[in-house]
């Protein structure tokens, strides 16, 4: 809305589904979790290009603020790297995204008229650059993994430098040690915990329990994992070329800058794109 600052709103639902003959007994439950993406209270719209600016612009040269906006990602970077996206692509963008128009009321740069984004683009375009190593080799131009949400007109993406810091975040969370158990109780990761508890109620203590188990055991190897977030994200950038981190060969998409075929905006280390055709745009246009 205009005159507010951006929130980040999460909405995740459960249905629990191991009593399939009792299914009329479980409840559906609805979990709201909003943030600032500044990292603190806003009480309205900050102008472009004030000093407040955003965590993503110091990722490179904060390591909290590369750990927040990793964090913030992470379920983008599961949904790319793992999810049943389409059109799994590299899209061009300036190399250097801290110092950038952005919208009156948040972070994004709306790109369809920022000539400093399709600049290069019309360069990459003329001299036909197709694969990530000839893309590295442009010093203004820098790659971000994006790919389409199925079923819908939305492409989300991240910048190449932060997919890999979202990797290493989430190889290290897998890999945490998991030596955390409860008197009387069974494990953290014991699967066979919940298939005949009948107490909806001691299913919820516990699992407050294992989450706030889990984040005390994550807090432990912070250090850990703070370094292995920022040797990924140092390493993609020293290496643009290296084509291992999505385990595969990304073709480059480069559009006609002056024939868009998707509504582009990005903030210095993540994308969004909406096709004209998604139905969210034609709702937009019959509320205005």
């Amino acid at each position: 809305m205009p005159g507010l600052a951006h929130r980040q709103v999460l909405c995740g639902t459960s249905l629990p589904g191991n009593r399939p003959d009792k299914w009329e007994q479980d409840h559906l439950f609805l979990a709201l979790h909003t943030a600032h993406p500044h990292g603190g209270p806003q009480t309205g719209a900050s102008p472009a290009g004030s000093p407040q600016g955003d965590a993503e612009d110091y990722v490179a040269d904060d390591p909290e603020a590369l750990m927040a906006v990793t964090r913030q990602q992470l379920l983008t970077y599961q949904a790319l790297a793992f999810g049943a996206v389409e059109q799994r692509r590299v899209v061009p963008m300036r190399r250097d995204r801290t110092d950038r128009g952005r919208h009156r009321t948040g972070s994004l740069t709306l790109l369809e008229h920022d000539e400093s984004t399709t600049g290069p683009r019309r360069r990459l375009r003329a001299q036909q650059v197709d694969t990530e190593g000839s893309l590295a080799s442009h010093t203004d131009a820098t790659a971000f993994i994006a790919a389409r949400i199925p079923g819908t007109g939305i492409h989300l993406g991240l910048s190449r430098r932060l997919y890999a810091a979202c990797a290493a975040l989430h190889l290290q969370q897998t890999d945490l040690p998991d030596t955390v158990a409860f008197a009387g109780g069974p494990r953290l990761n014991d699967p066979s915990f919940g298939q005949d508890q009948e107490d909806d109620e001691v299913r919820e203590q516990y699992g407050r329990r294992a989450r706030q188990a889990h984040y005390e055991q994550e807090q432990r190897y912070r250090t850990r994992v703070r370094e292995a977030v920022s040797t990924a994200f140092r390493l993609t950038e020293e290496h643009q070329e290296d084509s291992s981190l999505t385990g595969q060969l990304l073709p480059v998409r480069v559009d006609d800058p002056d024939k868009p075929l998707l509504l582009e905006a990005a903030t210095a280390e993540s994308y969004l794109a909406l096709e004209p055709t998604d139905p969210v745009l034609s709702t937009a246009g019959r509320t205005a």
